[in-house]
């Protein structure tokens, strides 16, 4: 049988969140160009290049870790994004779906403790 915490994470607490989700990033959609981040632009251009062939650390010098570096590629790989507006729109939607895929991990591995931050 399966213990209540188990049935409350399914049938309340998921729908909850990804009604939650849904709402973020509904509001998000609208305000999606209203802010810059430090490190983007950064991460979109030597995600570019790797795509194009260059070597991350012998061709590209940058002081940073390489795992955004290969996120950002592996999104315009997976996108083709035809301009600028629209590659940061789909870096920045990768990095919301990235962050429910972590929500509902550390919920399901620690249980509803996790929403107390949300």
């Amino acid at each position: 049988m399966k213990s209540k915490q188990t049935i409350f994470l399914k049938f309340v607490i998921m729908p909850v969140l990804l009604l939650f989700f849904i709402y973020i990033f509904r509001g998000y959609e609208n305000k999606i160009f209203s802010f810059n981040f430090v490190d983007e632009e950064d991460n979109m251009a030597i995600g570019k290049y790797l795509l194009r062939g260059e070597k991350l650390y012998t061709d590209i010098y940058t002081n940073h870790l390489p795992v955004t570096y290969i996120m950002s590629a592996a999104v315009q790989k997976a996108t083709s994004p035809n301009s600028i507006p629209m590659l940061v729109k789909r870096h920045r939607e990768f990095i919301l779906v990235w962050a429910f895929i972590w929500a509902i991990f550390l919920i399901y591995r620690f249980g509803s403790f996790m929403l107390l931050p949300i």
